[in-house]
């Protein structure tokens, strides 16, 4: 009952805990706890509760066998060894007789253990064995005589005579054979445990003693170890959070914990990245927004101001400055819904190279007058099957690329040929090219290559971020090369679809 109530008690105390909000430091410890106190439960269980019944089983096991054994060899000449053996090794008295209670073979291990029985008690058990197909197995209580020495009479030595109950298993087995019938009885004592579980109970005190102490030490210092690491990651994380990207340290740990650690400072550098390319952008939109809102405020002050400056030129640079600005603004919100999923792509049957042509149009109304040429290879008209808005609009974004980089000669020129049921589009330019570190970074958002080039009145200069996301929802394959002083080419491929079927 005490172990009852302070297992009782210790539930009631865990339930109160707050686990779920707590730290490392306090549930592994705990966690810890649990598992010994659970073992050591087990322990108790099976070593005071259930210690007295267990024995029963395997001393009534053992002598079950021993019967069994008994009753197969009881007919051959060495069974008279057999029986002494048993009745030596397995501590049991053993008695063969024959149906009338006449003694054939005995095994009484050289002390008096009740192998001799009355006529009624053993009638009984051949009775119970015929009742359970000629074998039973029975544990009982009797009552025996102790015998101790009398000290209330010092000047004699008197015994005094006491009953004690004790358990006893006994064996019964009938052996019938062409000349005669085998009874064979085994009878067993159970030692009293008492004084062995009283041992085992303190033995188990002590125990659960020292390993609840040991387990929460280790745990602490498990809990330490594993934290101290995660405190420091914790940290860094807090000081990313804060804006400080300036992160670079491995903290050293087990394995998780260093792969976190190298996660961390891969974050911390792409946020770095993240931000320069931000202040890049502001500083990139700013520029080409400024540039546009410049021209349209100074056209707007002259014509005010000047007689005679109303004329159809100058209102057709406000025009053009405003579209220009237009485009800028159109550019910036389709990478925006590119990026969020917003926009979608509605997949139809179109002649590409129509479209190709449209857009060289578009763009030498723009550019003709400063002198860029934009020649087109190609043999057949083809068709694709694509989103031909957004397609054309990565034409337009390469091609403006290409005129903003462009050699000196200011020529671009857009190749379209087949390779295996599939369009491929390359536009190139003749400019200074792209060094090799830089070409994996000229998709990303808003970065530019250190180059310098004149650019024409066209682009945002995000159109190749506009252009990646198109393609990736297209499930394209894109790419580009380059060489030092040798131009540019930009690449795609999509799918080529025959509409005479």
């Amino acid at each position: 009952m005490k172990l009852k109530n302070k297992i009782k008690s210790l539930l009631e105390k865990l339930k109160q805990l707050d686990l779920k909000n707590s730290s490392i430091k306090v549930k592994l410890p705990f966690y810890l706890l649990v598992f010994v106190l659970t073992t050591l439960i087990l322990l108790w269980l099976v070593e005071v509760v259930f210690f007295e019944n267990i024995y029963t089983f395997v001393k009534q096991d053992s002598l079950t066998r021993a019967g069994n054994r008994i009753v197969e060899e009881v007919d051959k000449k060495h069974a008279d060894k057999l029986i002494e053996k048993i009745s030596r090794e397995d501590d049991v008295c053993v008695a063969v007789t024959d149906e009338f209670g006449n003694s054939i073979y005995s095994g009484i291990n050289n002390r008096d253990c009740n192998a001799k029985i009355s006529l009624d008690d053993f009638m009984l058990r051949i009775h119970d064995a015929q009742i359970h197909n000629g074998i039973y197995v029975n544990t009982f209580f009797k009552e025996e005589p102790v015998f101790d020495i009398n000290a209330s009479d010092p000047g004699s030595i008197k015994f005094k005579q006491t009953m004690r109950i004790i358990k006893q298993i006994s064996y019964t087995g009938i052996v019938h054979t062409e000349n005669r019938t085998y009874i064979v009885m085994l009878d067993a004592r159970l030692t009293p445990l008492d004084s062995t579980v009283d041992l085992i109970r303190i033995l188990l005190v002590m125990v659960t003693v020292i390993l609840s102490l040991f387990a929460l030490w280790l745990g602490w210092l498990l809990s330490k170890q594993i934290t101290k690491p995660l405190l420091t990651i914790t940290e860094q994380a807090q000081q990313l959070a804060s804006g400080d990207y300036d992160v670079h340290q491995i903290v050293n740990g087990y394995r998780e914990v260093q792969k976190l650690s190298v996660t961390l400072n891969q974050a911390a550098e792409d946020l770095q990245q993240v931000e320069k390319l931000r202040n890049e952008l502001i500083a990139n939109i700013s520029h080409d927004l400024r540039t546009p809102l410049t021209m349209i405020s100074g056209y707007a002050e002259m014509m005010r101001d000047l007689p005679g400056e109303n004329t159809p030129e100058n209102i057709q640079v406000i025009l053009d400055e405003t579209n220009h600005l237009s485009r800028l603004v159109n550019d910036v919100l389709d990478l925006s819904k590119l990026r969020s999923g917003a926009s979608e792509c509605t997949l139809k049957t179109y002649c590409i190279t129509d479209s190709i042509l449209a857009v060289i149009e578009r763009l030498q109304a723009l550019t003709s007058q400063e002198g860029y040429h934009i020649h087109f290879d190609y043999h057949d008209k083809v068709y694709t099957e694509a989103d031909e808005l957004q397609i054309s609009q990565v034409l337009y974004n390469l091609c403006t690329n290409a005129i903003n980089y462009t050699g000196e000669d200011k020529t671009v020129r857009i190749v379209q040929s087949i390779h295996d049921q599939t369009i491929k589009i390359a536009i190139i330019d003749t400019g200074e090219g792209i060094r090799e570190e830089e070409i994996d970074k000229i998709w990303e958002r808003y970065y530019r290559t250190n180059s310098d080039h004149t650019r024409a009145k066209v682009g945002s200069g995000i159109g190749l971020s506009i252009v990646k996301r198109i393609l990736e929802q297209h499930h394209a394959q894109f790419g580009v090369s380059s060489e030092l002083n040798k131009g540019t080419t930009f690449w795609f491929e999509l799918p080529l679809k025959d509409i005479s079927k």
